[in-house]
């Protein structure tokens, strides 16, 4: 699942390599689907004909692309992403119905078309939760894409992906604080990242947010009990060399050393007051007798 956040920032490129499919190069591929059939769609085989054929194309398009410029798993998840989003929800299909129907065109393009498994590792059933956790991330950084090019629609609007992102993003804070899926929300904290980085260049927009906060919240519980385990592990430690080691034989001569100077400097400052005092007693006799022999 991890993999699968993780992809979706190159969802927009695979999106532009697949509307870019010639229809002259579906042909091959128009005339093998027509013939399939799906128990999926059995009421719809013209849509699920176009949808093979757009499919198996892609497919070939990425295998004759000896040197991916995305990942292989990031094209295969757009696919099922497409099918879900694109062609299959807005006709009732449920996640499992389209996960079905995905592992159908992926096998069929493994066995019948090439003899490259290409999707076949990638055959991983996501929930309805999940996908729209994907279209959310979809939304964000496609909306990032176009304010970083200053493409979005409008006319000097810029500032509305911007504060788009904003949104999408601040409504899975309480969840990740939470601890609720931290692939999701290690995947939104790397989107935090660039977008922090991007507003520190950018002074278009002054009144939408500069600064994404961090979906990770440190754990006060969880810090008080390390506080707490560091100390009772020193003070363990320090029993335990005090007591059965050379070490403790070390630190008791040191304090009986600093004892003995401390008592040394008070035996040296009680004897001068004693002297102090002794020789005020003389000097005061001493007036005295004078004054009685006048």
């Amino acid at each position: 699942m991890k993999d699968t956040y993780k992809y979706v920032q190159q969802f927009n490129g695979c999106k532009v390599a697949f509307e870019e499919m010639k229809d002259d190069g579906k042909q091959e591929y128009r005339s093998k689907c027509q013939i399939k059939t799906s128990g999926y769609m059995s009421n719809d085989p013209v849509e699920y004909g176009q949808i093979c054929t757009d499919v198996l194309t892609y497919f070939k398009k990425i295998e004759n692309n000896s040197v991916h410029v995305y990942p292989l798993s990031a094209s295969c998840y757009y696919v099922y992403y497409w099918l879900y989003f694109d062609k299959l929800k807005k006709k009732g299909k449920n996640d499992n119905e389209v996960f079905g129907i995905y592992e159908e065109l992926v096998k069929s393009y493994a066995t019948g078309v090439s003899n490259d498994f290409l999707c076949t590792h990638y055959l991983k059933p996501l929930t309805e939760s999940t996908l729209k956790e994907l279209k959310d991330l979809y939304s964000l950084y496609e909306n990032f894409i176009k304010f970083k090019s200053n493409n979005c629609p409008g006319v000097n609007d810029k500032c509305s992906c911007a504060r788009e992102c904003v949104k999408i993003y601040s409504e899975y804070l309480d969840k990740c604080h939470q601890g609720i899926n931290k692939d999701l929300c290690n995947e939104l904290e790397d989107f935090r990242y660039q977008y922090n980085e991007q507003m520190e260049k950018d002074s278009e927009c002054p009144k939408v947010d500069k600064v994404l906060p961090s979906t990770k919240r440190y754990n006060i519980v969880m810090l008080a009990s390390i506080i707490f385990l560091i100390t009772v592990v020193t003070s363990v430690t320090v029993f335990i060399l005090h007591k059965f080691t050379s070490f403790g034989s070390w630190i008791c001569p040191s304090k009986k050393r600093k004892k003995q100077i401390r008592n040394n400097a008070d035996e040296q400052t009680c004897q001068y007051l004693h002297t102090s005092e002794i020789m005020n007693k003389n000097s005061g006799r001493s007036i005295h007798i004078a004054y009685n022999s006048a």
